[in-house]
């Protein structure tokens, strides 16, 4: 898909607007049924997620043309903040989550007197076809035609100054970059375990990834303390672990500046819910009845399917005792036994074991609490 380039500038004495006029390959109005449009500014001709300082979602207009107006009146204060060229992109959004970016640029904030009106407009021509494709950008102002070929000449001669003071720049511009460097940050960005959740009883040995973002100089880069190579972006965990444990990437830069990220493996237990004929049930019978989950805490909400039987559920007395129990939504008073249970992953611990008062026949929704 082809990508218009289009430069436009603003100015510091007038709040104009920035409208796109979007036209079907036949030049009747574009159809913006299901679609989204976003204009999103950054910070950085690369224009990554990261360097995003504003995302505006434009509406299209009513009336004989498909318009969208981007009102830079309201965001000027926020997007030339801290300087004043930035970089825009144009995207379309379609209903599936799809994004195809129709124009990007170079915005520039100008102290000069505006040469023209209250809005910079273009036309776009996009195909209808399953590839959209912008056929050209003009602009409908023929203002703006003449000003931009005086802006054009005024940015050669300013151009030809700028290349003569290069000639005579004798500043060692690598010093100066390494300066700009060691002023930039370094981030941890995207922190991720490929374990997040294990029974407990088993072991993990969780390998996470990560991406450090910026180019400051790095100093120091760990993971809870353990010291990496500084360029390092993965990591695996050297001691098999047995229980809940949260990992914690710090990045320091050469300025002392630091950063960081966390992220959690869940250990959890795992509780069973089932029918049994058996008026009292061992470890046994507890690990084979036909439900289970890992849970972090006692409460369930289940349907049980029972043909004469009783129905039990069976949770780590670390949880606790129970609050309510109810079947079929009324409260009852269940009979509870405390079994000792070694469970298929290796975890031994205390049970409590809750077995309806009386066999059942019925799908009975049961609740713990």
């Amino acid at each position: 898909m082809q990508v218009v380039q289009q430069n436009f500038d603003l100015y510091r004495d007038n709040d104009r607007d920035v409208v796109w006029e979007i036209q079907d390959g036949a030049g009747d109005p574009y159809d913006p049924t299901g679609v989204s449009f976003f204009v999103s500014v950054f910070s950085k001709p690369d224009r990554r997620d990261a360097n995003r300082i504003l995302r505006r979602p434009l509406t299209p207009g009513d009336g004989p043309a498909t318009e969208l107006v981007w009102e830079v009146s309201a965001d000027r204060s926020v997007m030339f903040a801290t300087q004043e060229t930035l970089f825009y992109r144009l995207d379309r959004m379609l209903a599936d989550g799809k994004r195809k970016t129709w124009v990007s640029g170079v915005l520039r904030l100008l102290s000069a007197p505006s040469p023209m009106g209250d809005e910079t407009a273009f036309v776009l021509q996009v195909n209808d076809g399953d590839e959209v494709t912008v056929i050209a950008v003009n602009d409908t102002s023929a203002a703006r035609l003449a000003a931009e070929e005086a802006r054009d000449q005024a940015r050669d001669a300013q151009q030809r100054a700028e290349d003569a003071r290069d000639t005579a720049l004798t500043t060692d511009i690598g010093a100066i970059s390494l300066r700009v460097a060691a002023l930039e940050s370094v981030t941890v960005e995207g922190l991720a375990s490929d374990v997040t959740v294990a029974e407990f009883g088993t072991s993990a040995t969780p390998t996470l990834t990560w991406a450090l973002e910026g180019v400051a100089p790095v100093d120091t880069l760990t993971v809870n303390g353990v010291p990496l190579a500084t360029d390092a972006e993965t990591w695996t965990e050297p001691s098999p672990i047995t229980g809940d444990t949260t990992y914690t990437v710090a990045v320091t830069d050469t300025l002392g500046r630091t950063d960081s990220e966390s992220v959690f493996v869940d250990f959890r237990h795992r509780i069973f819910f089932g029918a049994s004929a058996a008026a009292a049930l061992g470890p046994v019978g507890i690990t084979g009845l036909s439900g289970s989950q890992l849970a972090t805490g006692k409460a369930l909400s289940r349907t049980i399917a029972a043909a004469g039987q009783y129905v039990y559920v069976a949770y780590p007395t670390v949880f606790g005792a129970f609050v309510d129990y109810t079947l079929f939504g009324f409260a009852e008073d269940p009979i509870v036994t405390t079994v000792n249970v070694t469970t298929a992953a290796g975890y031994s611990g205390d049970y409590y074991v809750l077995r309806s008062p009386n066999p059942l026949t019925a799908n009975v929704p049961v609740e713990v609490a």
